[in-house]
């Protein structure tokens, strides 16, 4: 597929899950985010992570900010858009969120930088995903480009509803692969990821 046919494609796609999205009423989406909320939870605690990078919903995305309840023991670092990229600051209390580029909820600038190096997840936000770990963003490369520099073992997390799940999406050589999802559903490994780390730990054939 060319560039231009899968910029085509991805458009289409972004179409008709934003409408998707639309479709859910505010009561579904509340009772579908706290039951979302609750399974990450489940793993985030688990998995051992101390500083996670989180998102604020925007236009019918998932409210995570239940988590701060549910992980008492994690730090939680919300994202701040530049022309560069992503910054991720420090927020004990996602009610200090204020209006930012794009109608994002965004941190200050004044609370605490973490530096992404540092991070042992980062919540990834997107209008749809695929089980082999395919996330098919707004358009603007913000998450990739922050991903694209991330240090090896960072925990990928795309998250979204179980109606977000398209068995197959375009993937352009810019799209950084999740190594996990989460839906209401649960959290799951990633098949394309668990495939590729099998292979790195096989044997070379002699």
């Amino acid at each position: 597929m060319t560039n231009r046919a899968s910029a085509d494609t991805k458009e289409s796609l972004r179409r008709k899950f934003r409408a998707v999205l639309a479709s859910l009423d505010a009561s579904m989406r509340a009772a579908l985010s706290e039951q979302l909320a609750a399974r990450l939870a489940e793993f985030l605690n688990r998995s051992g992570v101390a500083e996670l990078a989180i998102f604020a919903a925007m236009d019918g995305e998932p409210d995570l900010s239940g988590l701060h309840r549910l992980c008492p023991g994690i730090r939680f670092h919300y994202p701040r858009c530049r022309s560069a990229g992503l910054d991720f600051h420090f927020i004990a209390d996602p009610g200090s969120l204020q209006p930012g580029r794009f109608g994002l909820r965004e941190p200050a600038p004044h609370h605490p930088l973490r530096n992404p190096g540092l991070l042992d997840a980062i919540l990834c936000p997107g209008l749809a995903f695929s089980s082999a770990g395919v996330r098919l963003g707004r358009g603007g490369g913000y998450y990739d480009r922050c991903l694209a520099t991330a240090r090896d073992g960072l925990l990928r997390i795309g998250v979204g509803f179980a109606l977000q799940h398209s068995h197959n999406l375009p993937r352009e050589p810019h799209d950084i692969l999740m190594t996990h999802l989460a839906t209401e559903e649960g959290v799951v490994r990633c098949g394309s990821v668990a495939r590729d780390a099998a292979r790195e730990r096989s044997p070379e054939p002699e």
